[in-house]
């Protein structure tokens, strides 16, 4: 399989993208779909893994498909941190050429790259986390008089300006 898409650890807080070889924007958009189902069995914030150690493609037609890709991978709510895994300097380049194009769309992501699975998982586990810790504390017995929307409004805890452990 070109792709694949795997909780990463039992807790659920991290999703892995396997990339294998040469993959297809089909494959893309069908494990983009299975990984929002993944997320649906879950009510907190999750972090994905996106492993290009095993491929460093990337189909024909990604200026085309660019916006749709970011929209998509970044519709779930509970997804808003994504950890590339030897993504190459071409991928790097287009992610930070999408930020700057498609602001709107990349403020709630953070996009973190690194060489080895190890370190992307202690990067994710870090950012689960962090995610976790910003959650507000439901508390039944004091009700939240006053609070807006902008009290809980989701952020996401890493940025680009941060330190990105940026090993490509």
């Amino acid at each position: 399989m070109p792709v694949s898409v795997e909780w990463d650890n039992p807790e659920k807080t991290i999703v892995r993208f396997i990339y294998a070889g040469k993959w297809t924007w089909e494959d893309f958009y069908k494990y983009i779909d299975q990984a929002n189902s993944m997320m649906d069995t879950v009510d907190k914030p999750v972090v994905s893994i996106i492993d290009m150690s095993e491929s460093s493609y990337l189909p024909p037609g990604a200026a085309m498909h660019i916006r749709n890709v970011v929209r998509m991978s970044m519709s779930h709510n509970n997804s808003n941190i994504s950890v590339y895994l030897q993504a190459g300097r071409f991928l790097s380049a287009f992610m930070d050429v999408l930020n700057k194009s498609y602001p709107d769309l990349m403020s709630n992501t953070a996009w973190l790259y690194t060489d080895t699975l190890e370190e992307a998982r202690q990067i994710a586990r870090e950012q689960v986390e962090k995610l976790h810790a910003s959650l507000p504390v439901a508390d039944a017995s004091t009700p939240s008089a006053g609070a807006s929307d902008t009290d809980t409004q989701e952020t996401p805890v890493a940025t680009n300006d941060e330190e990105t452990h940026d090993a490509v």
